[in-house]
């Protein structure tokens, strides 16, 4: 069996279509479909993947095809990152983190680390979606909230505190009885760990504005469109922003997730530690 097959199977059943297998796996749409059908063949089965007007799903065969495909990418994936461990600080570590944190606490030290250490490259991915570490999606995510599948080494790396920020002027003419407040729009609020929280301290007052992203709420906050919850890394420093309330409003806890064969590469090492010194330090500036 040859293993390219096996994870053109697994792009397609993943991206559901052809044109995004071979996107993922920089090659040409004639080679997926080749390695595609010739994977049928060589498995003799009645077929893994099913053309549908919406796209490629699996079949019956192909459930039960896929968890085994996943074992062998993760095993392909051990191969590698045990042949780097130990390996001069050289190549690429990619980190997921939600994109808020990925701009205002991460970027800088990171870039500080690639100066120092010219053949490492980063790539810092903000986002909000469900992403698999043994899969190899990335080699550290930052996570809030304790994970709960057990794919990955675990580290509990700080807290983040969140306030109720609005403009002086907003607190100054309006009674904290009439206070509205900024919340997440409708398909972010579904998945917004804290949007149960602002549902909370809206009780009663209403919600003024709905908006994807943090940063789109801290400006609304900053432009005098209610109280907003945010966190301090992000509204801290803002001198358009006062505090509402004294004490935190909310807070959820820092995870970084790691492989456990990526703790061994020399490279990924040191960006962790990297990361955790940086929320240590942020840690300490906002105590003071």
């Amino acid at each position: 069996m040859d293993w390219e097959d096996v994870r053109v199977f697994l792009a397609v059943a993943e991206a559901g279509s052809l044109s995004g297998a071979a996107r993922a796996l920089g090659v040409n749409h004639a080679t997926i479909a080749r390695r595609l059908a010739r994977f049928d063949q060589e498995l003799g089965s009645p077929g893994l993947l099913e053309k549908r007007p919406e796209g490629y799903v699996l079949t019956t065969a192909g459930q039960a095809v896929l968890e085994e495909a996943r074992a062998m990418e993760a095993a392909a994936l051990a191969i590698g990152r045990r042949a780097e461990a130990g390996a001069a600080i050289a190549g690429l570590v990619r980190v997921s983190t939600v994109g808020s944190f990925a701009e205002h606490m991460l970027a800088a030290p990171l870039a500080r680390l690639t100066a120092t250490h010219p053949d490492l490259e980063i790539e810092l991915v903000g986002e909000d979606r469900n992403i698999s570490i043994a899969r190899g999606d990335a080699d550290l995510a930052l996570r809030f909230g304790r994970p709960t599948r057990g794919e990955a080494v675990t580290r509990r790396v700080g807290d983040a505190d969140y306030g109720l920020y609005a403009t002086a002027d907003y607190l100054a003419r309006t009674a904290e009885a009439d206070w509205r407040f900024i919340s997440y729009s409708e398909e972010v609020e579904a998945v917004a760990p804290g949007a149960r929280r602002i549902a909370e301290l809206a009780s009663g007052r209403g919600v003024s504005l709905r908006l994807s992203t943090m940063g789109a709420q801290r400006e609304a906050a900053a432009a005098g469109g209610g109280v907003a919850m945010l966190p301090r890394y992000l509204a801290g420093d803002d001198a358009r922003l006062t505090l509402a309330a004294d004490g935190p409003a909310w807070s959820q806890p820092i995870w970084l997730l790691m492989r456990r064969d990526v703790a061994r590469v020399g490279r990924v090492r040191l960006v962790a530690d990297t990361v955790i010194w940086a929320l240590e330090q942020e840690s300490r500036r906002l105590s003071a």
